[in-house]
């Protein structure tokens, strides 16, 4: 009986310890994480708002087999599963032998506000052996966001032109991650020609940055108001070493009307002044993105202006992007005309096209009226004005220039000067035609000071034939009597005066008076 219960004992004991679940954590683990990586047939860059294949490989270390895996995946945000929820659970119903090499695959969705950076989940596997009973394991998976480049292209040229030209493509990274080693190699059309792409590389992108390459292009003749489409092959690389091929495509209109011509024509002034020889220069510029040849400029005027020296200019080659210099001199006879007109031909041979190009352009520019105000005369009265007493100034001005100045006020400045104005503060002096000496009058009051010289400037604000508002400042030098000899001078006059009204002076004065004549009245009494 005692050995019947010994057995009964030790049999229950194993099948208590068989039963019983252990726990595998750290490096005595039974499955060891190899890799773990987004995607299913390679690893893939995951950017938000992606559905993407979540691919874990595993290797399993145990002695002992089973068929029974459970690998229960738990997700932190920003993942869900296929379903939204944030665990999925895989029944892998294969036997896991020792060295067995064990591939699981997730569906998981990356929200669209996921920041970039790297997440850790929890992957716990469950399996039952028979010699250890039920075991438990948890494995971290790394989940990294990185972003995902994504390359496009475009032509910086709205349209294109019949024959050949040099066109920009515009390379735009609008992903997230950077894009490296940028190629594109090749480029092709059913209805165009494209030339050197293949030279097309640019080593690093940054995201909402772009680069630009210069592309050769010949559209062939009866394309006009047509769509062609351009196709390019291009390659990249992502911030882990993904590979992205894709073939962008560019439509782009083929221009229905004549184009136009490569040459701008630009006067370096818009006015020029009556009665003088005016320089300036015309500035031909070759925007376009081919050479054209045998320039020639032809420059004519209205009756109003005449040209100095030649008036037919050749020019020669001007190269792509490149602008050239002519120097002109202008002039422009006593008129009362406001505007005059340029007229500017050009002459070329554009190789794009093959063709001979003529285009006139005129330009209007304004006749502005050259005024010279100069100081001729200045008449201080008097010469050396004394304080508290008032002085005026009588200035003569002539106008040197070529046109009249029109609606003249003259206007001292009297800020921070002891001087105030008598009367009305400017004066009006009209119209100041050209060589006609004109004079006027300013009274001024001298204040009391110390100062034995000033310096007041006038202004001659007025208006030239074009109604635009000049002003033309000099300054009079204005010399002041001393002010010790006023103060003097008036203190004698004021002790003779009150000695002669004084009432002791008259009376003695009219007793003299009586005395003397008392005196002649006698003498005459006794001649008699």
């Amino acid at each position: 009986m005692r050995k019947n219960k010994l057995i009964i004992m030790s049999l229950t004991l194993i099948m208590i310890v068989s039963l019983t679940t252990i726990t595998c954590m750290g490096e005595n683990s039974e499955f060891k994480l190899l890799s773990a990586y987004w995607g299913d047939t390679g690893q893939i860059e995951v950017t938000g708002g992606d559905y993407v294949t979540l691919t874990i490989i595993l290797r399993y270390e145990g002695r002992w087999g089973f068929n029974n895996l459970v690998a229960k995946l738990s997700l932190p945000e920003p993942f869900k599963t296929s379903d939204k929820s944030n665990t999925a659970t895989i029944y892998y119903k294969s036997t896991v032998t020792p060295g067995s090499i064990i591939q699981l695959t997730y569906q998981v969705y990356v929200s669209p506000q996921a920041l970039k950076g790297t997440y850790l989940s929890n992957l716990n596997l469950e399996y039952f052996v028979s010699n250890y009973g039920l075991i438990t394991q948890t494995i971290q998976i790394p989940l990294e966001i990185t972003g995902r480049p994504n390359i496009q292209l475009s032509l910086r040229n709205e349209t294109l032109i019949e024959g050949k030209q040099r066109v920009s493509l515009i390379i735009k990274n609008v992903g997230d991650a950077d894009a490296y080693y940028i190629q594109i190699s090749r480029a092709y059309s059913s209805s165009i020609t494209i030339n050197n792409v293949g030279n097309t590389y640019v080593e690093h992108i940054k995201p909402g940055e772009n680069a630009t390459s210069t592309i050769e292009i010949y559209v062939p003749s009866g394309l006009k108001g047509k769509t062609v489409q351009i196709n390019f092959d291009l390659r990249y690389i992502g911030p882990k070493n993904s590979i992205y091929t894709k073939t962008e495509s560019v439509q782009v209109l083929v221009n229905p009307q004549d184009p136009q011509p490569n040459v701008d024509v630009r006067l370096s002034s818009g006015e020029l002044y009556i009665g003088r020889v005016n320089k300036l220069n015309v500035t031909i510029s070759n925007n376009g993105y081919s050479t054209i040849r045998n320039v020639k400029m032809s420059i004519s005027t209205d009756a109003t202006l005449k040209v100095f020296g030649s008036s037919t200019i050749y020019i020669g080659d001007v190269n792509p992007q490149q602008s050239v210099k002519i120097p002109m001199e202008i002039y422009v006879p006593l008129t009362t005309a406001a505007t005059g007109t340029i007229t500017i031909s050009t002459t070329y041979y554009d190789t794009a096209r093959g063709l001979s190009i003529s285009d006139t352009r005129q330009t209007t520019v304004l006749l502005r009226g050259f005024i010279e105000l100069t100081l001729t005369d200045v008449a201080i009265i008097p010469a050396s004005p004394k304080p508290n007493s008032p002085f005026s100034i009588t200035i003569t001005i002539t106008n040197v220039g070529t046109s009249t100045a029109y609606a003249t006020y003259a206007i001292p400045i009297l800020e921070n000067l002891p001087i105030q104005p008598l009367g009305s503060r400017s004066v009006y002096i009209g119209n100041i035609d050209v060589n006609m000496p004109t004079i006027f009058t300013i009274n001024l009051q001298l204040l009391n000071t110390t100062l034995t010289q000033m310096r007041l400037p006038v202004i001659l604000r007025y208006m030239d034939n074009l109604r635009n508002i000049s002003d033309k400042t000099f300054e009079i030098v204005i010399n002041v009597s001393p002010t010790t000899a006023t103060t003097t001078t008036t203190q004698s006059r004021s002790t003779l005066t009150s000695i002669l009204t004084s009432p002791i002076t008259i009376i003695s004065t009219i007793a003299v008076i009586m005395i003397i004549s008392g005196v002649l009245i006698m003498r005459r009494r006794r001649k008699k």
